[in-house]
């Protein structure tokens, strides 16, 4: 994408490719701010017409809640949406009607199917706090984590012995956090 100066890379990254979100975190996002997340299908409508418009709409959870999300025109067709299904939702833009948050579909929306998927729990026994390489090292393995998920685990982003983290990983990819824990034997 050719820009001017004063658009960064990282204003792109947050437009195009938002970091991943729990769903709790999105809900209190401003309306029209763009976000990526992982959750669970729990339900999906058939694709709703009306002589302006198509839609369908995908009830959506992850351990800190459940949303729901538009899918609008050309999205309407975007499979899988079976209930069980674990997808990552990239570029959708949040929405506040009547005190109750959703998600609309934008022209960048992309869904990815998340199959690889495994449990880990363990101690954490390093991380590294910088913006463009956070990561937490458990059982001798390093994985990937977005700035949200390492909040809640650091929430002053400094490194605390004791944490024991269980989560969802996928391809050394910390996905989601089931659960964070102190360890009372330290």
């Amino acid at each position: 994408m050719d820009t001017t100066d004063d658009i960064s890379r990282p204003h792109i990254k947050r437009y195009t490719n938002p970091d991943i979100a729990d769903i709790a975190t999105i809900k209190t996002k401003e309306k029209n701010e763009r976000v990526s997340l992982q959750g669970i299908v729990q339900k999906a409508t058939k694709i709703i017409e009306t002589s302006q418009s198509s839609r369908k709409i995908v009830t959506v959870s992850d351990s800190s809640g459940e949303i729901d999300i538009k899918f609008w025109s050309t999205k309407t067709n975007v499979n899988p949406f079976e209930a069980g299904t674990m997808l990552v939702i990239k570029s959708v833009k949040v929405d506040h009607y009547g005190g109750k948050a959703s998600l609309n579909s934008t022209p960048s929306t992309t869904v990815e199917v998340k199959e690889d998927l495994e449990t880990l729990e363990g101690k954490v026994e390093a991380a590294c706090f910088d913006d463009d390489n956070m990561s937490i090292m458990v059982e001798n393995s390093i994985f990937n984590i977005s700035r949200c998920l390492m909040e809640r685990i650091f929430p002053t982003f400094k490194f605390t012995p004791g944490k024991i983290v269980m989560a969802i990983a996928s391809a050394y990819q910390i996905t989601d956090l089931v659960e964070v824990n102190n360890d009372h034997e330290d």
